[in-house]
């Protein structure tokens, strides 16, 4: 990923969007003050700025507090509906950041430090800055991938972690745990505590922590660093199919422009991706570098794989959610991440994230998709995503307490005959139980197949109202062995009946 120090000019050209060099002045200066920064070359405007460069705008925190540290900006263009839609995230991230922050899920959410107005020569602007996060677990499971190919490589961490423990096609199992623990304690602070829902679990949306941002900014700027990079990249003859995060991504309509990026600097919404090679920093660079806090990685001790350093995740991109007694939209979640509560246009509520939540945790275990629908000759990917449902939690269609549910559904007739009984374009159904996955297609053994398909199905039920609630799970015995995450007092088990909408919109709610 290339950053420099010039803005992007192709975008300060476009219409709504903001010449990000020029953003901040000096309200004591005649002129404009332009505080280098660092801009992030991409069709999009997310960059990394001192503090100091906005400090006319601090609202909450004291000046002194940030004046020498990075944040990543988040500049919305100024059409008035990009502007409405981001005043409703602030309302969100604010709502989010000023709760408990002594509940353990508080420090696994992406801070929001502040926002403000900025007028530009385009419009006004709303600006929210952010803390700087890396790597997504997408990139992340993605450079596993590749350094099982070529373990000749210098991987740095990544290497020293597939070394340990074995995987089964994606991160070994104690980083998973970590990481799933993590966003489990992110989501029953924000389901619980703050009556949000997230409506877009998926990788990329999950972050891994940097541990020392200034560090690691010095590293990016570093000459030698760049000549390295740069080598590196001339000398590569892959395309962009071979880097991290080539892998197509199905997205959603989003209430404003989503973008993703596998780029080592984040803010709440990830950048666009995929990223040319010539444009993309290896994140080799950050885990092999000596520019890291922990320094050359040494596979010793299993311990390693438990780090700070490593595996703290932290959960982004609150833009799409919304609150338990207000939806703002029923099209939510990334394809592969979406519930069968939304295929089917029924009710739903905080839970629907427990379903993304699972289908991540197989694909952070397995480097796959849980559920990748595809269109066939006969039948959409709404039909083949219910039917691979079905399949994989052994459901026959006839099943009295699914046609139930069924029957919630304002779509249910668009893949069901009126019977409920069987699916219009798809006759027959192959099943394939969870646990049965695991053992053939990724030779997981008998027990831990077991063990994780007890962990996983029960987040998958497809009746919203009975899947398990986060803060409760994340006690669940697969996840007792995570060290360096605090717990919180919640039976193991517990389906949301104190959790204001859970399973559907629920009347005026306060928090």
């Amino acid at each position: 990923m290339a950053l420099d120090h010039r803005p992007h000019v192709s975008l300060a050209r476009q219409p709504a969007y903001h010449p990000a060099s020029f953003l901040y002045s000096s309200q004591a200066a005649t002129t404009p003050r332009t505080t280098p920064s660092l801009y992030i070359n991409t069709e999009h405007h997310p960059s990394v700025h001192r503090a100091d460069s906005y400090q006319q705008h601090l609202h909450r925190q004291p000046f002194d507090d940030l004046m020498k540290r990075h944040v990543a900006i988040k500049i919305v263009k100024s059409k008035a509906h990009y502007t409405e839609a981001a005043k409703d995230e602030v309302n969100i991230l604010t709502r989010a950041r000023d709760k408990d922050t002594s509940h353990p899920g508080y420090k696994h959410l992406v801070e929001m430090y502040d926002w403000f107005y900025h007028e530009g020569p385009n419009g006004r602007h709303v600006c929210m800055v952010f803390e700087v996060l890396g790597q997504t677990t997408l990139g992340l499971i993605d450079e596993c991938k590749k350094c099982h190919k070529k373990d000749s490589l210098q991987c740095g961490e990544v290497v020293s972690l597939l070394n340990l423990e074995k995987s089964y096609g994606g991160l070994p199992l104690t980083i998973v745990k970590k990481i799933s623990k993590q966003l489990l304690l992110a989501l029953d602070y924000i389901h619980r505590v703050c009556g949000l829902i997230h409506t877009d679990i998926k990788p990329e949306n999950i972050l891994i922590e940097i541990k020392d941002v200034e560090k690691f900014v010095d590293c990016l700027n570093s000459s030698d660093l760049r000549k390295r990079h740069n080598s590196s990249m001339s000398s590569s003859s892959s395309g962009a199919s071979d880097r991290v995060g080539s892998r197509s991504r199905s997205t959603r309509t989003p209430r404003y422009s989503r973008t993703l990026s596998d780029t080592p600097i984040k803010c709440s919404k990830p950048l666009p991706s995929p990223l040319s090679a010539s444009t993309r920093l290896d994140f080799r660079d950050y885990f092999s570098s000596s520019y890291t806090l922990s320094g050359p990685a040494t596979p010793n001790s299993s311990s390693l794989a438990n780090s700070r350093s490593f595996s703290n995740g932290s959960l982004a991109d609150l833009g799409n959610a919304c609150m338990v007694d207000r939806h703002f939209t029923n099209d939510i979640q990334t394809r592969q991440y979406r519930s069968p509560e939304i295929l089917i246009e029924s009710r739903w509520g905080a839970s629907t994230d427990m379903w993304s939540v699972a289908c991540v945790m197989f694909e952070l275990i397995t480097g796959d998709y849980l559920f990748d629908a595809k269109s066939g000759k006969n039948h959409g990917k709404d039909d083949d995503h219910i039917a691979q449902i079905l399949e994989l939690l052994q459901i026959d269609p006839s099943d009295r307490s699914l046609r139930e549910w069924l029957s919630t559904g304002r779509a249910t007739l668009e893949f069901f005959h009126s019977d409920l009984k069987t699916m219009r374009r798809i006759d027959k159904l192959k099943y394939w139980g969870l646990k049965d996955v695991l053992v053939q297609k990724y030779k997981m053994e008998q027990d831990l197949a077991k063990e994780v398909s007890e962990f996983l199905l029960p987040m998958l039920s497809y009746n919203p109202k009975e899947r398990v609630d986060a803060g409760g799970w994340s006690n669940h015995h697969f996840l007792q062995d995570v060290k360096g995450t605090l717990s919180i007092d919640r039976e193991c088990g517990t389906k949301g009946e104190d959790i204001p909408g859970w399973y559907k919109l629920c009347k005026r709610h306060s928090r």
